[in-house]
């Protein structure tokens, strides 16, 4: 698709709220053809290569660290979840009223 017909970068982050820092931190060895091939399929318009170099110089590798224990916790409290939701038995649904409608007298 032609570069002419995506989305403005810069009016995607404002509507949606997509911050390429955030995704730098979850994916830390992210290269700049696959964050503009992931853009691309979203029908926007990737930013220059110096953008995405300097947001990439920005994120600490100590932030990366958090990032990822941060995600291995959130995955043992998932498992956690599931094994609770499988154990409790599921109660029956109940049974909704359903009303008749009002038919219309003739005068």
């Amino acid at each position: 698709m032609k570069d002419s017909h995506l989305i403005n970068y810069n009016l995607f982050c404002s509507r949606t709220g997509f911050d390429i820092q955030h995704i730098l931190k979850s994916l830390p060895n992210l290269s700049y053809e696959d964050f503009c091939s992931m853009l691309r399929k979203r029908k926007v318009c990737p930013p220059d290569v110096d953008y995405f170099i300097e947001n990439k110089k920005k994120i600490s590798p100590e932030e990366i660290k958090t990032t990822a224990t941060k995600k291995i916790d959130d995955l043992e409290k998932i498992d956690k979840d599931t094994e609770d939701k499988l154990d409790t038995p599921t109660p029956a649904p109940k049974k909704k009223r359903r009303r008749r409608t009002r038919k219309k007298d003739d005068v």
